[in-house]
């Protein structure tokens, strides 16, 4: 044994095979001329196929998308700026080229906004994927912000980390095995959402109709070929019979209502799955003013999460009484989650707030929602049904052994206003397995399981 500290000796040094080649691979869309703009009201749907590239995987970490987006109003002395993260699309789908759909998420913007809430490398990214809430103070005041990257009239460039599990995950993505019968091995659509759901005026008088465009989208992708002796391998284990398995996560989000009145309800969330993770819970206005005024950068009415106060908030309308949630507890037949119901006593809501932070394995580390006064108006429930961490088994929880729904029940401290009505929007996290076999035909199985 060496007596010689391990953080004297230098890292050693790994000689790649030369014939490993990376390669920076730019897509445009299929739907698209290099003079394309894409808006809500006018070829709303931006289309991607990447091609089955011959012996070829893709990295999922370094893909994204870039594009310009520009924001206008229905004068032109009038302005207005996006929310955090530039929320432009509601719904995500990617298709395999058989026709085969892998992920098909709705509601997209908000599950965009309640992930950036809890990354713990906001800060870091903000100047990427224009999320400046770090540095707002209130309504149109920034600090070190350029008003420019806000109030995008002239059009700035954004990178959005796509959020489907296929590309969140670790393993490669063996783009050169799927079935290039339709020309591609995976399409990519992005369905873009309504103005008034993603932008806020920048000032009092802003309250015309407004819209964006988007401009030079494109699909960055890193392609790792590999030597021609490995896929030959590949396909020799595949023509025997065998598969490849790539684990990855799937989100799909379940609509319920709470009525006016209302102040207990039962929300049951109906989803059959072998391995269901987590799910994650938001309450948004159910009725949204279509002509957006100013309000607080990062806590806009259009995608503002309902629950952690209660009394008035503000609208492009005027103001709306709001209740915050009282206490709140998962059930599967016979099973509770938190075995406890978890009562939210104090005007903080901090018991949900350390709930979801351990319940996310984010202890000892610093996403958005801690910090100070953020969290009662970023509010969210979150609940986590793993038994243990990162081990390579099924550990969630099967919903479909029983046939019975998982419900939510939540109670607020007071009956909804009348006039005031909140809309559940329940992200279900799931994991499953996308099979690749013979001919490059593919599957998409519930539950985890390791790549062969």
């Amino acid at each position: 044994m060496s007596a010689i500290p391990s953080n004297l000796y230098t890292a050693p040094k790994v000689k790649g095979l030369t014939s490993v080649k990376t390669t920076s691979i730019s897509l445009r869309p299929v739907n698209a001329s290099t003079s394309t703009e894409f808006s809500h009201d006018n070829n709303n749907i931006m289309s991607f196929h990447i091609p089955a590239y011959a012996n070829s995987y893709i990295s999922p970490k370094s893909t994204f998308l870039s594009m310009i987006v520009k924001a206008a109003g229905s004068a032109a002395s009038e302005s207005f700026k996006f929310n955090p993260g530039y929320p432009v699309f509601e719904r995500l789908q990617i298709k395999a080229s058989s026709g085969a759909i892998i992920c098909d998420i709705d509601d997209y913007h908000v599950l965009q906004k309640l992930s950036q809430n809890f990354d713990p490398d906001y800060e870091g990214q903000g100047s990427l994927i224009g999320d400046y809430r770090t540095a707002s103070i209130e309504n149109t005041q920034f600090d070190n912000v350029d008003e420019t990257e806000l109030n995008t009239g002239d059009g700035v460039t954004i990178q959005h980390n796509i959020l489907a599990g296929i590309f969140d995950q670790e393993h490669y993505i063996p783009v050169g095995l799927f079935s290039g019968s339709a020309g591609h091995a995976l399409e990519i659509n992005f369905y873009l959402t309504k103005p008034y759901l993603c932008m806020s005026g920048v000032d009092a008088t802003d309250v015309g109709a407004c819209s964006f465009t988007l401009s030079n989208p494109t699909l960055q992708l890193e392609l790792v070929q590999l030597p021609q002796s490995v896929n030959d391998k590949l396909n020799a284990q595949l023509m025997k019979g065998d598969k490849i398995s790539i684990p990855m996560v799937n989100w799909r989000s379940h609509k319920s209502y709470i009525s006016s009145g209302s102040k207990s309800v039962d929300i049951t969330i109906s989803e059959s799955a072998h391995d269901l993770e987590a799910v994650m819970t938001v309450l948004l206005p159910n009725s949204i003013v279509a002509l957006p005024n100013t309000q607080t950068y990062g806590d806009e009415e259009n995608v503002r999460f309902l629950g952690g106060l209660s009394g008035t908030v503000s609208n492009g309308s005027g103001t709306k009484v709001v209740s915050k949630v009282q206490d709140y507890q998962f059930n599967y037949a016979d099973r509770y989650f938190p075995a406890q119901k978890c009562e939210l006593k104090t005007k903080d809501q901090r018991l949900a707030l350390m709930h979801a932070v351990k319940n996310l394995d984010l202890t000892g580390k610093s996403p958005y929602v801690l910090k100070p006064n953020e969290w009662t108006k970023q509010f969210c429930i979150v609940q986590s049904f793993k038994t243990s961490k990162e081990d390579d088994f099924e550990n969630g929880m099967n919903t479909s052994s029983s046939g019975a729904p998982l419900i939510l029940q939540l109670s607020l401290d007071a009956p909804l206003a009348a006039g005031t009505s909140y809309r559940v929007v329940n992200f279900v996290k799931q994991n499953q397995t996308l099979n690749i076999f013979k001919g490059g035909y593919t599957s998409l199985t519930d539950g985890m399981a390791e790549s062969q």
